[in-house]
């Protein structure tokens, strides 16, 4: 009887060692606090930088007209003219101008400055150097001209050959070149004109004179293109 209450005691004592010696698991480890998310970042695109407006170039200021009344001298297709006439005829104002030691009498070629008075007329460069025109075909209904308007500067340029008796049989003909130039002030018109004997060669073929006066009025033409804008 002593011995069978022995057994449970001593199968309870074994319980409870086994219960001791068995490691008692750790408590799970609390959760980590969330991790705090920066909200994103906006960045507002930076409008490019607009390239400095240059300053346009002003434009360049307008040559001075040189004065008619003051021209003592005229320096055309490099020849130099000297003024030897000024007067005036029905209130046309004409100054002319000779190369060297040629006068009115005797000249092959010269230079004239006209003042026309047109003011109050309405007319253009281009309508005077019309009735240039007009008044040579009527003197010799055989010339023929070459009339050119600038709508840049309102000038205009009329040239031609023209002859008669007395210039056929000294065995020359008449070349002119006219620039016709607006004034500024009164609306009158400025007329720079050149004249120039062309003398045939009579030892010269005629296609050789022919030549010879026709590169001689092309080099007249881009010298008379270059004739400033003079005023009164």
């Amino acid at each position: 009887m002593g011995e069978s209450r022995r057994y449970p005691i001593a199968l309870l004592c074994l319980a409870l060692a086994a219960c001791a010696s068995k490691p008692v698991a750790p408590p799970p480890p609390k959760p980590a606090p969330p991790v705090a998310v920066a909200p994103p970042v906006v960045t507002k695109p930076v409008p490019p930088k607009a390239a400095p407006v240059k300053p346009k170039p002003r434009p360049a200021p307008a040559a001075p007209r040189p004065s008619v009344a003051a021209a003592e001298s005229i320096t055309f297709a490099g020849s130099v003219y000297t003024l030897k006439y000024k007067g005036s005829t029905n209130g046309e104002m004409l100054r002319q101008y000779y190369t060297g030691a040629e006068t009115s009498r005797n000249w092959t070629r010269l230079v004239e400055l006209h003042v026309y008075p047109t003011a109050g007329k309405g007319m253009s460069a281009p309508d005077y150097a019309a009735l240039v025109a007009k008044n040579l075909q009527a003197s010799n209904p055989y010339a023929e001209y070459t009339l050119q308007a600038n709508k840049a500067d309102g000038t205009a340029t009329l040239n031609f050959t023209t002859w008669n008796d007395a210039t056929l049989k000294a065995h020359y003909t008449e070349f002119d070149a006219f620039k016709f130039i607006p004034t500024v002030k009164n609306g009158d018109i400025i007329g720079f004109h050149y004249v120039e004997k062309l003398f045939t060669d009579m030892k010269a073929s005629t296609e050789d004179n022919r030549k010879n006066s026709e590169a001689e009025k092309a080099q007249v033409l881009l010298e008379t293109a270059k004739v400033p804008m003079y005023q009164q």
